[in-house]
């Protein structure tokens, strides 16, 4: 499978299960941006993706903050001109993040 030239995933909260098998997964097809608080918990994956000559750039940020995350992500020089292809986040992060609403059932 070819890795997209336009398009980056995004996933938020990165760690050492489900996020880690999502940004390895995603990484076949779409250069990668793993969200996490602490960088100790995305760089394993980050060098785990590149070893396998994919593209992953690790971004410390508080997935509760949208401007933080916006800010982080302007720092990546590597996604100018790309846009976002999936986003793999929990619904409330992702609901910050993208701007979009949820249901959340208190209806």
């Amino acid at each position: 499978m070819a890795v997209s030239q336009t398009l980056y995933a995004l996933i938020a909260g990165v760690g050492p299960g489900t996020g880690r098998a999502v940004a390895l997964r995603f990484a076949q097809a779409y250069p990668v941006v793993l969200l996490a608080r602490k960088p100790e918990s995305y760089e394993g994956v980050v060098n785990d993706i590149r070893a396998a000559g994919g593209q992953a750039f690790g971004v410390t940020a508080d997935t509760s903050d949208a401007e933080s995350v916006k800010k982080a992500l302007g720092g990546v020089k590597e996604l100018e001109g790309r846009g976002l292809g999936a986003a793999v986040c929990e619904l409330l992060a992702c609901s910050s993040l993208l701007g979009v609403v949820f249901a959340d059932g208190r209806d």
